[in-house]
């Protein structure tokens, strides 16, 4: 009986909502989350080929937002990426599965890093 108890309890989530927000793209994106009722939930800098979980609330709290959601993928001059609509609890989203342009301008990306004037720039 003690057996079945500890398995149902660890069966069960201790997280109310939960996305992944996966940028499969080439560009440093941010990547904000909204709800149903178009109210920000969060934002957060995603690098390339990075995953960021979010969640709303540990231990089913009352007060956690419902799904379903929606993420705005925007670059770093703040321009539109993609929106990724009716995202629902525990799902993942891909920055490149977002509708939208899905591209950034060179001139949103960082410089090339440079290990020594003769060297070739290399992304990382």
């Amino acid at each position: 009986m003690r057996k079945i108890f500890i398995m149902l309890c660890a069966s069960i989530s201790v997280f109310a909502a939960r996305i992944d927000i996966y940028n499969d793209s080439t560009y440093t994106l941010e990547a904000t989350i909204y709800s149903a009722k178009h109210a920000e939930l969060a934002s957060m800098t995603v690098t390339p080929r990075h995953t960021i979980k979010w969640q709303d609330s540990l231990f089913d709290a009352r007060d956690y937002s419902k799904g379903p959601f929606y993420v705005v993928f925007t670059c770093p001059n703040g321009d539109f990426f993609g929106k990724s609509h009716r995202v629902g609890e525990n799902a993942t989203v891909q920055a490149m599965r977002s509708s939208g342009p899905k591209n950034c301008g060179s001139h949103t990306q960082p410089d090339p890093h440079r290990d020594d004037e003769n060297r070739k720039p290399h992304i990382y």
